[in-house]
């Protein structure tokens, strides 16, 4: 036995046992509610939005027909998204340029 087994569970298993509690699932506009809350409180966190009545930031991003909301669920509850554009034929709209600075 090597010394992780004598000690207890090993790194490499607590971080298993962690990823086995993650879920990863395409969000769809319905749905989209909880993912712009989620950013609304984010931002608000840091400090880089004023609190708004609506608690939740959106974008024209938001929705497209390139656009995929991923939602990332630690036990079934929402904590992080992912907002992925997928850039093809006649769809090439690039969000980062409208933000980047300069």
């Amino acid at each position: 036995m090597g010394a992780a087994a004598s000690i207890g569970i090993s790194f490499v298993d607590k971080v298993q046992q962690f990823v086995d509690r993650v879920e990863y699932r395409r969000v769809e506009t319905p749905q989209l509610e909880d993912i712009l809350s989620l950013r609304y409180e984010a931002y608000i966190k840091e400090g880089a939005l004023d609190p708004h009545p609506s608690g939740k930031l959106e974008d024209q991003f938001d929705v497209g027909t390139n656009v995929r909301n991923i939602g990332v669920y630690l036990d079934g509850s929402l904590v992080s998204a992912l907002r992925l554009h997928i850039l093809h034929g006649g769809q090439r709209v690039q969000p980062w340029k409208a933000f980047r600075n300069g």
